[in-house]
């Protein structure tokens, strides 16, 4: 079981803890599956053909595309949950707050200056 966690770990990271990432890719590919079954159900009983070979094609079609998508919004969420957490994150907080603190105070300098050149 440790092996398999290593492998996924090596292929797909995650959170960057092994059991977490097996764990979360379990889940994602449940939720692929379930999807991939969902959708092959109503896509075949819309058309009315119930071919074997045909539904198994699609529904591992179906159920790849979902769950190379869903892995990739997952690890997009770990990364952007990483990089709140880090400490660019306040950095950048406290740059953009002064940058946005320094227009407000430079444009009420200015309307103060203009209003007591117009008087």
């Amino acid at each position: 079981m440790k092996l398999a966690l290593e492998l996924i770990e090596k292929i797909i990271k995650i959170s960057g803890n092994p059991i977490i990432d097996g764990i979360i890719i379990a889940f994602i590919g449940f939720l692929s599956f379930l999807v991939a079954f969902g959708l092959v159900g109503v896509i075949f009983n819309s058309i009315g053909k119930y071919d074997s070979k045909n539904m198994s094609d699609a529904h591992w079609a179906i159920r790849l595309m979902v769950f190379l998508g869903l892995t990739f919004i997952f690890v997009k969420m770990a990364q952007f949950f990483a990089w709140i957490f880090s400490f660019k994150w306040w950095v950048y907080l406290i740059i953009i707050c002064s940058i946005f603190l320094l227009g407000v105070v430079t444009w009420i300098i200015n309307l103060i200056i203009k209003t007591i050149n117009q008087t």
